[in-house]
């Protein structure tokens, strides 16, 4: 009798035990999906000439309907190099790609830091590096980008509301974003 109670307290915790497990590996794999979906997110706004390898950050906050924030990516190797190669024509995409049709996103050209601000409030052109404010501005790799703005070697290419960061000299790529 002693043993069977015995037997059965035992099999009623490794019951428990076995769902605590099942829920605490359903939550593990649910945030990593999770952080995956929200890379991949990230990248799809990278265009297509710059050879991304990890994820390093994505950092932010948002709102309803706005956000801000940073995401940076590790340039490949291959990149790096291809960058020291050929400057800012690695990032043209004429290098990348012959005959493809060209979207808006690869319309706008990228220019070689010092980046100037506009500083006139009025088109909005600069409404990008609000993002940089967003991000834990305690992380070392958002004063990277910040630096990196501010002396020759990197390059910026403008989008609607957002800027593509391409700094060889720390081998990372960081979309900066404020809506």
């Amino acid at each position: 009798m002693f043993a069977e109670q015995i037997s059965s307290a035992i099999n009623r915790n490794r019951r428990k035990l076995h769902s605590v497990a099942i829920f605490f590996l359903l939550s593990v794999g649910i945030c990593i999906a999770y952080k995956k979906l929200e890379s991949n997110w990230y990248r799809s706004f990278m265009p297509t000439e710059i050879e991304l390898s990890d994820t390093l950050l994505i950092d932010g906050k948002s709102g309803f309907r706005e956000g801000c924030g940073v995401a940076i990516f590790e340039l490949t190797s291959h990149m790096r190099k291809r960058i020291n190669v050929h400057g800012l024509a690695s990032l043209d995409g004429l290098l990348h790609r012959k005959a493809q049709t060209r979207s808006k996103l690869d319309l706008s050209l990228w220019t070689e830091t010092p980046y100037v601000e506009t500083g006139d409030g009025t088109t909005l052109e600069d409404t990008w590096a609000v993002g940089l404010s967003c991000a834990d501005t305690d992380n070392e790799m958002v004063r990277e980008i910040t630096r990196a703005l501010r002396q020759p070697g990197s390059f910026v290419k403008k989008l609607d509301e957002a800027a593509i960061v391409v700094m060889p000299a720390f081998g990372m790529a960081a979309l900066v974003y404020s809506d």
